[in-house]
């Protein structure tokens, strides 16, 4: 069983975030996110760097590259710009991505500067 662990919408965190079990975010994160489990990007959330997860759904905003171990899905209303990388991947009407989309595995690990 993983635990889950959130970030509210009035906080706001500058740095790296990673951790064991699943993450909801719907708050500002200026910081890379690396989870084991899935990752949840709610409404009206930020996050400006690189987000890596089991399964990451966006329904907010990203600037940076999504990794998912099986899959990322773009909700209605999710902003993406920065490549997407799974085996899987949803974008649904609404949503909208400026960048390169691969299937059929995650984006590689890059070293953080």
């Amino acid at each position: 069983m993983t635990s889950q662990s959130s970030i509210g919408p009035t906080t706001a965190i500058r740095g790296n975030v990673q951790g064991d079990g699943d993450l909801e975010i719907l708050g500002r994160v200026e910081g890379s996110v690396v989870m084991t489990g899935d990752v949840t990007i709610g409404e009206g959330a930020l996050i400006q760097s690189d987000v890596r997860g089991r399964r990451v759904v966006v329904r907010g905003a990203v600037a940076g590259n999504i990794s998912g171990e099986e899959a990322v899905i773009l909700e209605p209303g999710a902003r993406v710009v920065g490549d997407l990388g799974a085996p899987q991947i949803g974008i649904h009407a609404g949503a909208l991505v400026r960048g390169n989309v691969t299937t059929g595995a995650p984006l590689a690990a890059q070293a953080a500067p």
